[in-house]
């Protein structure tokens, strides 16, 4: 839990900061949900390496901790949109780096 916990801080730090933007800061938490899927899929396969501070202490039952694990992410991923907050930005590359854009392919903005 505490490993799951230090994940959500450091992406938390990454949302702040001088040169951060609604893309980059959607494209931070989309990074983290796809991470947490494959956390619960090693989970499910009996693996702990994404989580260092459960190796350093060997003593807690491995079963325990899986099956801790997969609930704490099962119920992480009910409440996902609720706490955290993203927008498609597939179509706003071009805002990104204006240079990248497709001449050929209209934009159109709602005003």
């Amino acid at each position: 839990m505490i490993d799951i916990f230090e994940h959500l801080n450091e992406l938390n730090i990454t949302k702040q900061g001088k040169n951060e933007n609604i893309l980059t800061c959607s494209d931070n938490v989309k990074d983290f949900e796809q991470k947490t899927v494959l956390w619960k899929t090693e989970l499910r396969q009996g693996l702990l390496e994404m989580f260092p501070r459960r190796n350093q202490n060997k003593t807690i039952d491995k079963e325990f901790v899986l099956g801790l694990g997969q609930e704490h992410l099962t119920l992480l991923h009910k409440k996902y949109d609720h706490y955290l907050f993203t927008i498609d930005t597939e179509q706003s590359g071009w805002i990104r780096n204006p240079f990248l854009a497709n001449v050929n392919t209209r934009i159109i903005l709602a005003c």
